[in-house]
């Protein structure tokens, strides 16, 4: 065997050079975050423990992109009429961007789509409340459930279905899912059938895994599990997707609300709070609560406490 020349031992280590430098050039993969609200403000720490929080900016509802450049968040805005308005802002540069949404009274409850390509959010019509859309500059802004709501009783965005990469809506009654571009309806079928209540409250979060396997959704408890909250709590409920019983999976006297479920469909984050989490106000009829994000593992329904006093989780893949 000849031993290599001298021109395929240069080749070689240019070739070898060129990998050295497109390997070290490559941009590292940004961290998982979570992004949150507390006390009428913005948050984002780590996915992985809950860790690191950085305040962003004051505002609510907020939900992060799947690819973590972008937060969409609901602004109260002050004046004659309070109304609420969606910002989109670039986590890098700060910039931010509001939503134009002509006939819309208010918005409010942004929800990003699997791919990154629309936000979903609730919208007060001169109708109706219905559900809308927007690609995240703020071009192709539609309403999606007006054929759907002949009678002017309201849609609510219930969430996605991360598997068919359409939105959830809801009348209280009624799931449907409907094609973001097209508003083209897939399918309705009874709240009922998804998570056990005859009829659910305005609220109700809904999202079908990415597998499209299972929903994961909320359900008001219909007695009061707790002595000193006043109003109804809900709790987390599992179904097999497209056919299969609603099952409880977070445990008696314990609260859980906006759930958001990871693409992988392996852990769910939502706000919860206990029985012991619930403090009377001396002199008044009201409670204080003491709320913390959970990470619920789908897997073995065990809830792991995350961050102290947050609210409406959601995360980035990383």
């Amino acid at each position: 065997m000849k031993p290599p020349t001298l021109r395929a031992r240069c080749d070689f280590l240019w070739l070898f050079l060129l990998l050295l430098l497109l390997t070290s050039a490559a941009p590292a993969r940004a961290e998982a975050l979570i992004a949150y609200s507390k006390d009428g403000a913005i948050y984002t720490a780590s996915a992985a423990d809950g860790k690191g929080a950085k305040k962003i900016c004051r505002g609510d509802d907020p939900c992060i992109s799947n690819d973590g450049r972008f937060i969409a968040y609901t602004r109260n805005n002050s004046g004659k009429v309070s109304t609420r308005s969606i910002v989109v802002r670039d986590m890098a540069s700060g910039q931010e961007a509001t939503l134009p949404v002509a006939g819309a009274e208010q918005v409010f409850g942004a929800l990003w789509s699997p791919d990154d390509q629309w936000i979903a959010f609730n919208a007060l019509t001169a109708k109706s409340w219905q559900v809308a859309v927007s690609h995240p500059d703020g071009s192709g802004f539609h309403t999606l459930t007006d054929k759907l709501d002949a009678k002017g009783s309201g849609y609510y965005l219930a969430g996605w279905n991360l598997h068919d990469n359409a939105v959830l809506a809801q009348n209280l009654d009624t799931l449907a899912q409907l094609d973001p571009a097209t508003s083209e309806v897939a399918w309705q079928r009874p709240v009922k059938e998804i998570n056990g209540e005859e009829s659910a409250a305005s609220d109700l979060r809904c999202t079908i895994s990415g597998d499209g396997r299972f929903v994961v959704s909320t359900r008001y408890v219909d007695s009061d599990e707790f002595k000193n909250l006043d109003g109804p709590s809900s709790y987390l409920v599992l179904t097999d997707f497209p056919s299969g019983t609603p099952r409880r999976v977070t445990p008696p006297k314990f609260d859980a609300h906006t759930p958001w479920l990871d693409p992988n469909g392996e852990t769910v984050l939502l706000r919860g709070f206990g029985e012991k989490d619930i403090t009377r106000v001396k002199g008044s009829d009201g409670v204080k609560l003491k709320m913390r994000i959970y990470r619920f593992d789908v897997r073995t329904s065990k809830l792991t406490p995350l961050i102290e006093g947050g609210e409406s989780p959601s995360a980035s893949r990383g």
